[in-house]
């Protein structure tokens, strides 16, 4: 190789390491955000449901995620708790008779586990992760009602059909293992009524769409506890 090859060559060499120095090659690594796995991780007024449930499945029921390795058939033990609101505050409005609506349906139906050799307890005052109930392998419910809109009657009926003046609602829940600080699954659910004749009662309307609301979450739990 003669030198004035060799020249060539250290002078390419000398180019692309001032490139490099620049940033020129440079392939930044993206950002992996991580985010809250379970709704109780949020903060108060930090919620975010459309990132809640991006990880999620839809099933007939609803959203959901699951730990599809966690034994959920092999325990025999159910505690669920009240649930918390995550909803706007409205002075005017009162949401406690349609949260009770939900929990009167789906501590009911939850019940009906025990026919099935299951021991539940309904209805405990609110936990944090990680706190523990027993010394007992048990499964914790843990939820939040997410949306209660009784929508407006008055566009219900100007626009019948097309989804202006909705009433709304949406529920979550999580499965946590006895002392465990993160769920083993997550379930969201939402029921909408656009209304009919007359736009109908917005009370009525929300009290049927909690009831539903209360089926749909037991019936995705009696299915992910038959895993």
């Amino acid at each position: 190789m003669n030198k004035k090859r060799i020249f060539y060559f250290i002078l390419i060499f000398l180019i692309l390491l001032s490139f490099n120095s620049c940033g020129l090659f440079n392939v930044e690594k993206s950002e992996v955000k991580e985010y809250p796995l379970s709704f109780l991780d949020y903060g108060e007024k930090n919620f975010d449901l459309k990132i809640y449930t991006m990880d999620m499945k839809k099933t007939d029921n609803g959203m959901v995620w699951i730990d599809v390795n966690f034994p959920f058939n092999s325990y025999k033990i159910l505690k669920v708790e009240r649930f918390w609101t995550i909803l706007p505050e409205k002075p005017s409005f009162n949401y406690k008779p349609f949260v009770h609506e939900f929990e009167e349906t789906f501590f009911s139906n939850c019940r009906t586990l025990q026919r099935q050799n299951w021991k539940v307890i309904v209805g405990l005052s609110p936990t944090t992760p990680g706190s523990s109930h027993s010394n007992e392998a048990t499964l914790i419910i843990r939820g939040a009602v997410v949306e209660c809109d009784p929508g407006s009657k008055a566009g219900r009926i100007l626009l019948p059909g097309l989804g202006v003046g909705k009433v709304a609602g949406g529920v979550i829940y999580e499965i946590f293992a006895q002392g465990d600080a993160t769920p083993r699954m997550r379930f969201y659910t939402r029921e909408v009524d656009r209304g009919k004749f007359m736009g109908g009662d917005s009370i009525e309307m929300l009290k049927d769409i909690f009831f539903r609301l209360g089926s749909l979450s037991f019936e995705e739990l009696r299915l992910i506890l038959s895993k």
